[in-house]
C-alpha cells in the first residue's frame, strides 16, 4: 500500500476509505475535512417569508442599454490603474441597480 503524505506540515490527516480499490481495508491518508451543512431556517432564527424572483427577460434587455448616466461616466479608454477602480464600480452599480428594479418579491409559500 502506498502511503499519501499531507502537503502542508502540522495538518491533520484522517484514513478514508478507498472507492474502487480491490479488497476490504484499504485507506487513503487524507487531510481534508468534512463539510457540515445546515438545512433549514438560519439558527436562531426563522425562515424567510419571502422570495426574490427576476425576470430575466426584462434584465437582459435593460443591461443591453448602455445609454445610461451610470455606465456614460465610464471613460471609453482606461489608461491608468486609478480609473480602473470607478469603472468597476460603475459597472457594478448599473448592474445591481438593473437587478434590483427587474426583480419582484412574492411570499415564499405562494405558487409562481
Amino acid at each position: 500500500m502506498t502511503s499519501l503524505k499531507s502537503r502542508s506540515a502540522g495538518s491533520a490527516q484522517r484514513r478514508t476509505p478507498a472507492r474502487g480499490g480491490a479488497g476490504g481495508g484499504a485507506f487513503i491518508a487524507t487531510n481534508h475535512l468534512p463539510i457540515l451543512l445546515r438545512m433549514g431556517p438560519p439558527a436562531g432564527g426563522c425562515p424567510n417569508t419571502t422570495i426574490k424572483i427576476i425576470d430575466w427577460n426584462r434584465m437582459s434587455t435593460a443591461l443591453e442599454e448602455i445609454d445610461t448616466p451610470t455606465l456614460n461616466s465610464v471613460p471609453d479608454d482606461i489608461n491608468i490603474t486609478d480609473e480602473v477602480d470607478p469603472a468597476i464600480g460603475a459597472l457594478t452599480t448599473h448592474v445591481r441597480t438593473v437587478v434590483e428594479n427587474n426583480e419582484l418579491t412574492v411570499p415564499a409559500s405562494s405558487d409562481h
